[in-house]
C-alpha cells in the first residue's frame, strides 16, 4: 500500500506541475513571438509587434511558454475597455547581458501589485483570469527567469518577462 500511495503522489505532482511532464527544448523566441503575433491577429484590437533582428533561444517547454506569453497578450486585449478610445498593445522583445527581454505593453484595466499572489484579486478570479497569470508567473520563475509588472497611470499595465538566453 504504501509503494501505491507514493506513485499515486507522483502522478498527481505530474498533473499539477505539467513541467515536469513535458520537455524543454530550445525554443525561438523570435519565432515564438511572430506565431502569438499571427494567432493576435485574430482581434481587432490595436496592436504592434517589435521582433528581435536575430534568432534567440530560451531552454523552455515550447507549449507552455507559448501559453504563457499569449496569456498576457489575451488578458491585455480582454480587460480593455474598447468604448475608450487611444487603446493599444506594444509587444517586444530583446537581448541584452545573456537574457532574453519581452516586454507586454497595454491600456487595459490597471491592476494591483498583489495580482500575481494566488489569493488576492477575486473578481478577476471568478472570471477565470487570476489562476492563468499566477500560473505564468510561476512557470517564468521555474525556467530561472522573471515576471515582473507595472501599473500605468490612468490606465494599462507593463509586463516584462527576462528569461536567461541558451
Amino acid at each position: 500500500i504504501r509503494k501505491k500511495v507514493i506513485i499515486l503522489k507522483e502522478c498527481y505532482k505530474d498533473w499539477i506541475d505539467p513541467k515536469r511532464m513535458e520537455p524543454v527544448e530550445s525554443v525561438d523566441i523570435s519565432q515564438l513571438l511572430k506565431e502569438i503575433e499571427i494567432l493576435s491577429e485574430l482581434t481587432s484590437y490595436p496592436k504592434h509587434f517589435s521582433h528581435l533582428n536575430s534568432k534567440c533561444y530560451v531552454k523552455a517547454n515550447r507549449r507552455l511558454l507559448h501559453t504563457s506569453i499569449f496569456e498576457l497578450i489575451r488578458n491585455s486585449i480582454k480587460y480593455t475597455d474598447e468604448s475608450l478610445s487611444g487603446n493599444s498593445l506594444v509587444v517586444s522583445a530583446q537581448i541584452e547581458d545573456n537574457r532574453v527581454s519581452i516586454t507586454i505593453s497595454d491600456t487595459a484595466i490597471s491592476l494591483t501589485e498583489n495580482f500575481f499572489e494566488e489569493s488576492s484579486n477575486p473578481i478577476m478570479k471568478q472570471n477565470g483570469t487570476h489562476k492563468g497569470l499566477h500560473t505564468t508567473k510561476k512557470y517564468i520563475e521555474d525556467l530561472g527567469g522573471s515576471l515582473m509588472f507595472v501599473a500605468k497611470q490612468p490606465r494599462g499595465s507593463l509586463f516584462t518577462i527576462i528569461l536567461p538566453a541558451g
